[in-house]
């Protein structure tokens, strides 16, 4: 017991220990489709977390709500979903739809309350704001892969559940890395394209 928690301690120090302020700055816009039967206060907690998570990444999300699914420019969708398709494995929490527009992260919500093992709408609302952080995190990575740690691994455990509480998983540097560099990329592109015309 007193392993574990010492492992904890360590873990979160060293997810905590101060990263550097990102290169720059970039707004994404992210419409949100909410179909999870959940309390209003439950999926705002969530939107929180996960624009505090990406701020640190140097990605200031734009949340708007929309009711209609479909393409709209350069935003990406979120799809808050109230239960997980059949098809997809019981541990698994959400998708990223990367190679058909719109571009949409899916999250279950019914997947997250089974990980959360509580009915507490705190915790429901961090950890749902984790998944939407992590399925967000592939979008703008512009991947599908994992990483080994932070918020981008592949697989969460309920030991993860204390960490994520108390806001001591972070994307990691790699993947801070990435999402900056995909986004610099998309702008240049998006200039280049500007200058074309």
């Amino acid at each position: 017991m007193k392993t574990t928690a010492w492992l904890l301690n360590v873990a979160a120090f060293v997810v905590l220990a101060p990263s550097p302020a990102p290169a720059r700055v970039f707004e994404v816009t992210v419409n949100v489709a909410d179909g999870c039967a959940v309390p209003a206060g439950v999926t705002n907690l969530a939107l929180k977390t996960a624009t505090e998570l990406f701020a640190a990444s140097g990605v200031k999300l734009r949340v708007m709500t929309k009711k209609t699914w479909g393409a709209d420019d350069d935003a990406i969708w979120l799809r808050l979903m109230n239960r997980a398709p059949r098809e997809v494995g019981k541990r698994v929490l959400g998708a990223a739809i990367l190679d058909r527009q719109p571009r949409a992260a899916l999250v279950f919500c019914d997947r997250v309350m089974e990980f959360a093992e509580t009915s507490e709408s705190n915790r429901i609302g961090i950890l749902l704001g984790y998944a939407i952080a992590h399925e967000l995190g592939h979008l703008l990575r512009n991947e599908p892969g994992h990483s080994v740690t932070g918020v981008m691994r592949g697989h969460w455990k309920q030991p993860d559940i204390i960490l994520m509480l108390q806001g001591a998983i972070a994307f990691s540097s790699e993947d801070r890395a990435q999402i900056q560099a995909r986004l610099t990329a998309k702008e240049q592109t998006r200039r280049l394209a500007a200058r074309a015309k």
